[in-house]
């Protein structure tokens, strides 16, 4: 739909199959996003948030538990992710040739988490989506970013 123009655009983290960098009919709405994205963290601090757990209420008063136990998983999960990232064993775990370079320069902008997991480390995006969902009519009222985690939760996930 997009190819045949019945959609003006979409978001997405990945490129559509119609989408071609080398001057398709199918354009980036921004071509320096980079850039712009890196420029907009270095404002206001703020890089999207790219995924979100939700665990049923229900799951978590039967299982008090839970909720920590997959927040530890996530954060494990990441940190060997990001022990690949960097080469462990030799070897980079994808074949672009400049992600080494790409890994410092983000490191360099952004530190050592730019995916950070948690309500602290999240506050200044939380605050912002919550907002932007208020002024757009999404959700009645401003909610505060403290009622999207559970108690166990909102502190720093260690593992």
């Amino acid at each position: 739909m997009l190819a045949e123009g019945a959609l003006d655009g979409i978001v997405s983290a990945a490129n559509p199959s119609c989408f071609d960098v080398r001057g398709g009919s199918v354009a980036r709405l921004f071509p320096n996003y980079r850039h712009d994205e890196a420029a907009y963290y270095t404002k206001t601090g703020i890089f999207p948030i790219m995924h979100v757990v939700g665990i049923r209420r229900s799951l978590v008063e039967q299982h008090p538990w839970l909720a920590v136990s997959v927040a530890k998983a996530y954060a494990q999960a990441k940190a060997i992710a990001l022990e690949d990232l960097d080469g462990a064993g030799g070897a980079n775990k994808a074949t672009v040739p400049w992600l080494p370079a790409d890994v410092e320069e983000v490191r360099t902008l952004m530190g050592n988490d730019w995916w950070p997991y948690g309500l602290a480390a999240n506050r200044a995006a939380l605050e912002a989506a919550t907002q932007w969902s208020f002024t757009q009519g999404l959700t009645k009222r401003k909610l505060d970013s403290d009622e999207l985690f559970i108690p166990s939760t909102r502190g720093e996930v260690k593992i």
